[in-house]
């Protein structure tokens, strides 16, 4: 991420410095030239993660939480790389009449979204984002997926469409693009009941993932809860269970939330400050602000990823206290793509 953020913003070997310095991470961080040595060396790598289920076990197996995420940040800031053509991704992002749309490489229309305050103008690594619907499920999966490639809610595959070729891969989906291709029911994660601050909680990713959900057990416990789609119980006990599956087939697929999202938008927070020279959290200082729409704006330009403004505040996988506990924890900040 570090290697990203220089090469996004020219910083050069004081401003890092800097940086590393307000985060209070000093040890932690690799030096500039480190950083340096390996933007030399990077490539977009092929490999791909999958999390199995291990025949005859399928209670308690350790799903590499940290590995799954590292991989995503990675991905999701790679793929978008469509200025230079160095794409996994070969889809061009426009804005077309104050919507933000999506446009394949021949300027066919594929999405124009209705919803511009979303703080993101499509999920990642996903070729389209739509609200989760029956219908919008449908029509990724019978306009846009080929039927033939049905194998997509079962394993990663290359599917070429419409002038569009990317790698769907199962692992690093985000919870909303895993819930719409598995028809999963809205549940937070697909391979646990745990809930969303089980799941952001470091105790859960030092322990392993217990997996214990399946899309039938997921229905079953629908029409356990009322056969008339009307929640009965809490959302506790419901584990995540907001509407009917539509799927009747067991499919593995972790997601890894928002929290590297938390880490990325906390690093920009502190960008921004650093830019405009205020060391203050506070995010409704004037040179912050100028600072954050400058540097919004090379982002926009150079990727196309809109990045919304974290929040110092308490909370869960939506605001700053996630990120600050990755940070802070060196032992998770020992990996190569997570803090490069």
């Amino acid at each position: 991420m570090s290697s990203y953020i220089i090469d996004l913003l020219e910083i050069g070997a004081f401003k890092y410095t800097q940086l590393k310095k307000l985060l209070k991470q000093d040890i932690v961080f690799p030096s500039y030239k480190v950083i340096s040595q390996y933007r030399q060396e990077i490539s977009l790598s092929q490999s791909v993660l999958f999390v199995t289920n291990p025949e005859g076990n399928s209670i308690g197996v350790s799903v590499p939480y940290f590995e799954i995420l590292e991989l995503t940040i990675q991905r999701h800031l790679l793929s978008f790389d469509s200025i230079v053509n160095n794409s996994q991704y070969p889809l061009s992002v426009r804005n077309a009449d104050g919507l933000v749309g999506i446009t394949d490489n021949t300027g066919f229309s594929l999405y124009v979204n209705t919803s511009p305050n979303s703080p993101f103008p499509f999920r990642a690594v996903c070729l389209i984002a739509l609200k989760e619907n029956h219908e919008n499920v449908k029509f990724i999966m019978d306009t846009l997926v080929n039927p033939a490639t049905k194998l997509i809610v079962e394993q990663g595959i290359a599917v070429e469409n419409r002038h569009i070729n990317v790698e769907i891969i199962r692992s690093i989906f985000d919870t909303k693009m895993a819930g719409l291709l598995d028809e999963a029911g809205g549940a937070s994660c697909h391979l646990s009941t745990a809930t969303g601050k089980e799941i952001n909680s470091l105790e859960w990713a030092r322990s392993g993932f217990p997996i214990n959900r399946y899309i039938t057990d997921a229905n079953q416990l629908f029409h356990d809860i009322n056969e008339d789609e009307i929640f009965a119980l809490p959302s506790k006990k419901r584990c995540g269970i907001t509407h009917h599956p539509t799927s009747e087939i067991n499919i593995l697929a972790a997601s890894p939330l928002h929290a590297y999202l938390c880490v990325f938008r906390w690093y920009m927070l502190n960008i921004y400050h650093l830019d405009a020279g205020c060391k203050k959290w506070s995010p409704t200082c004037t040179k912050v602000q100028d600072s954050l729409k400058r540097i919004r704006s090379i982002i926009d330009a150079k990727c196309s990823i809109k990045i919304d403004v974290p929040s110092s505040q308490g909370g869960t996988s939506t605001t700053g206290n996630v990120a600050r506990d990755c940070f802070r924890d060196k032992r998770f900040l020992q990996m190569r793509y997570f803090h490069y």
